[in-house]
C-alpha cells in the first residue's frame, strides 16, 4: 500500500498537518498537485513529496478517549453520532452516515488505516 492523493484528499479543509521525520518538525498542508503526490507546497515553496512526510492522525481506538480539537476537549464515542464502536475497523466506516465520516475526517481519525501501514504518524506517539 502507497499514500495516495485519495487518502490525503478528504482531511485536506481540516487543516492536516503532516510530520517530516529527518526534520522533526510539522507542517500544515498548503497545497498538492499530482495525483500521485509528486510535489506539496510547504511553507510556501514547493517541494517533492518524500517518503518522510506523512500525515499525522489519531488511531480509531481514540474514539473512546478524550481528544483536543482546536483547543476544545471531548470524548467523540459521547457525541451520539452512532459510532460502531466494538471491533471498530476502517472496513466499517462504510457503513457511517456521511455527516459522520465527516467528523471522523475533521477529528482527523486514520479510516483508511494508514497508521498500521506505517503511512501516518499516531499523534499519541509525536506528543
Amino acid at each position: 500500500m502507497e499514500l495516495k492523493l485519495k487518502h490525503l484528499a478528504p482531511y485536506l479543509p481540516y487543516n492536516l498537518k503532516m510530520y517530516c521525520v529527518p526534520q522533526q518538525n510539522e507542517y500544515f498542508i498548503e497545497s498538492l498537485t499530482g495525483i500521485d503526490l509528486d510535489c506539496i507546497r510547504i511553507d510556501g515553496k514547493i517541494e517533492y513529496f518524500p517518503t518522510e512526510y506523512k500525515p499525522i492522525l489519531r488511531p480509531l481506538s481514540d474514539l473512546t478517549k478524550e481528544i483536543e480539537v482546536n483547543g476544545e476537549k471531548l470524548i467523540p464515542s459521547t457525541l451520539g453520532l452512532n459510532l460502531p464502536l466494538e471491533n471498530l475497523v476502517s472496513k466499517e466506516i462504510l457503513n457511517l452516515k456521511f455527516i459522520t465520516i465527516q467528523k471522523l475526517l475533521e477529528w482527523h481519525f486514520d479510516i483508511f488505516d494508514l497508521i498500521p501501514n506505517n503511512l501516518a504518524f499516531d499523534i499519541n506517539t509525536l506528543k
